[in-house]
C-alpha cells in the first residue's frame, strides 16, 4: 500500500522548517548583536543579557500549562496565535527605542516560539 503525499503535508512540513530555521537565526541574531544593543540602549552586559534569558524564562512558565491550553483550544488557532505574537514581538523589536519595550517584545517572540513549537 502507498501513501500519497498531498500539497497539504508538504506545505505542513515546509513551514515547519521555515519556522524553526527562524527561530535558530532569531536567536543567533540575537547573541551576535549584544554589543550593539548595549551601546545604542546604553545598558550594561548583565542586562543585554536578559534579551535570550526572558524568551527561555517565557517558555519554562508556559511548559506546564501548554497541556490545559491544548485542550481548550485547537491546534489551527494556537498556530496561528503563535505566528501572530512572533511576528508582533518581532515589529516591536524593531521599532522599539527603549529597551523595557524591547524585552516585552521578546517576551511575546518568546510565547509564539514555544505556541509554534508544540505545535510543529
Amino acid at each position: 500500500m502507498t501513501k500519497k503525499v498531498t500539497p497539504r503535508l508538504v506545505m505542513a512540513i515546509l513551514s515547519a522548517g521555515m519556522l524553526s530555521f527562524l527561530g535558530i537565526l532569531d536567536e543567533t541574531a540575537t547573541t551576535v548583536t549584544f554589543p550593539i544593543l548595549t551601546r545604542d540602549f546604553a545598558i550594561t552586559t548583565d542586562q543585554v543579557q536578559w534579551v535570550n534569558t526572558l524568551v527561555l524564562l517565557v517558555i519554562a512558565t508556559i511548559v506546564p500549562i501548554s497541556s490545559q491550553i491544548r485542550l481548550r483550544i485547537p491546534t489551527k488557532k494556537i498556530f496561528i496565535l503563535g505566528v501572530s505574537l512572533f511576528i508582533l514581538g518581532l515589529l516591536i523589536d524593531i521599532v522599539t527605542p527603549w529597551f523595557d519595550l524591547l524585552l516585552v517584545g521578546r517576551a511575546l517572540q518568546g510565547i509564539g516560539r514555544y505556541r509554534l513549537a508544540a505545535n510543529v
